[in-house]
């Protein structure tokens, strides 16, 4: 499905959020709430392997093994933190990317799964071809 105007990061990050808190487990199948992600927006249809800094690769990659990812959130400020840090394990480590496709401002977004991860430029199909998750395939974007 397509849909039509660019998204920035800021409004890729409000969609997602609500995406992973409403719809990842009915999407996905998955319901074992361990999932690390980071996003990527590109313009066209590749994310460059340049595009990943080393330390996304690492610990996106660790939260889906045994050997885990450990976060300490800062203390900043004034501001109540939910708590002070996290750890995830044996989870789900994986990028998910936005394509703003150029002609026609068309838009979708595909996860890849980190343990598929060998410095090749991600396009959407593989995406497709290598990601675990059940039911997940083109996703379409619809703000609300």
């Amino acid at each position: 499905m397509w849909y039509n105007t660019l998204m920035n990061e800021a409004q890729f990050q409000t969609f997602m959020s609500k995406w992973i808190f409403y719809r990842f487990e009915l999407e996905t199948g998955i319901d074992d709430g361990k999932l690390a992600y980071d996003l990527k927006v590109v313009k066209g249809l590749s994310l460059a392997q340049s595009k990943v800094y080393p330390h996304q690769v690492q610990n996106l990659t660790n939260a889906g093994c045994k050997k885990g990812v450990h976060y300490k959130i800062p203390d900043v400020g004034m501001a109540k933190k939910v708590f002070d840090g996290f750890m995830i394990r044996d989870g789900h480590g994986c990028l998910i990317i936005l394509y703003n496709k150029d002609d026609k401002h068309k838009r979708f977004f595909g996860i890849f799964d980190m343990k598929n991860w060998n410095k090749k430029s991600i396009t959407p199909d593989r995406c497709y071809a290598l990601f675990k998750f059940k039911s997940v395939k083109e996703i379409p974007l619809k703000l609300n």
